[in-house]
């Protein structure tokens, strides 16, 4: 499982939970776990990358010492010989943000332009003006906490919602006439 974030933490749980020996599972992270942890005044700190719920429970307390984990490498030598040198076979992929080699489709406004999707602003939800938003798991929500911690925010929760909000509030303020 490359990440260690909610998701990869979660992958590696179902595949413990469906039986696959945890000595077989390895873990392949560029830092420490995370714990989605909350904050007086109401925010959670690492809440986009933190663990939390029955992921960060199993993660603390029933985590298999069998379970391998491993950091990147990436600057050292290439994926091939990583995962040759730890032995893996098959990967699955749960480390982050990006829209692949084969990006969006491009945008296609009312004349006929187009506008290029991967160029959204994170922190409004903004693709194109007048009014053309990009949110959810594609376009995630760009957000710096309190103490200067900058991730990108995702999953479908009360989050996705205030962010979705705030973007859509924006743009009607700015554009009554559309």
């Amino acid at each position: 499982v490359v990440g260690n974030s909610h998701s990869g933490m979660l992958i590696a749980q179902n595949l413990i939970g469906a039986g696959v020996a945890p000595g077989m599972v390895t873990v392949v992270k560029r830092e420490e776990m995370k714990w989605a942890e909350k904050q007086p005044g109401g925010w959670t700190k690492y809440d986009g990358t933190g663990l939390k719920g029955t992921v960060a429970t199993w993660a603390k307390h029933e985590l298999p010492p069998e379970l391998k984990q491993a950091f990147f490498r990436g600057d050292e030598i290439s994926w091939e010989e990583q995962l040759a040198d730890l032995g893996i076979e098959a990967v699955v992929f749960a480390n982050g943000f990006d829209h692949g080699p084969l990006g969006l489709p491009s945008v296609v406004m009312s004349d006929g332009s187009t506008v290029d999707p991967t160029e959204y602003d994170g922190y409004t939800g903004s693709i194109a003006e007048p009014g053309v938003l990009g949110l959810g798991f594609a376009f995630p929500e760009q957000w710096t906490d309190p103490e200067g911690h900058e991730e990108h925010r995702v999953g479908f929760n009360f989050v996705f919602f205030d962010h979705a909000r705030r973007s859509i509030s924006r743009v009607l303020e700015q554009h009554a006439d559309l």
